[in-house]
């Protein structure tokens, strides 16, 4: 697998993912987190494969970070990016899984 890039894509080239971690999202919750990245900006990129046929990128990872920063109406977004072939559930299950609680 070819390693990722980093680059700012534009919010609008970002489609949802078809099959979310999260079935259900709390708007609320993700309010908050504009607010913080309103602050702090966007701590962590978001996880992109692309681009697609038609231009745009297909998110992995960061569901959340990428409504809060559409809610702020921020027009680019940093992005980890894979090419189109890479497989989103292998990426979004490492970017997960990794993680430990905090002490």
């Amino acid at each position: 697998m070819t390693l990722p890039t980093f680059q700012s894509i534009e919010h609008r080239l970002i489609t949802a993912p078809v099959d979310p971690s999260r079935l259900n999202i709390d708007r609320e919750k993700v309010a908050d987190l504009a607010d913080d990245m309103a602050r702090n900006g966007l701590l962590q990129p978001i996880g992109v494969r692309g681009p697609m046929p038609d231009q745009s990128y297909q998110l992995g990872f960061g569901h959340r970070r990428w409504l809060a920063a559409g809610s702020l109406g921020w027009q680019l977004v940093e992005c980890k990016v894979w090419g189109p072939d890479v497989d989103l559930h292998q990426i979004r299950a490492s970017e997960n899984h990794q993680r430990e609680p905090l002490t």
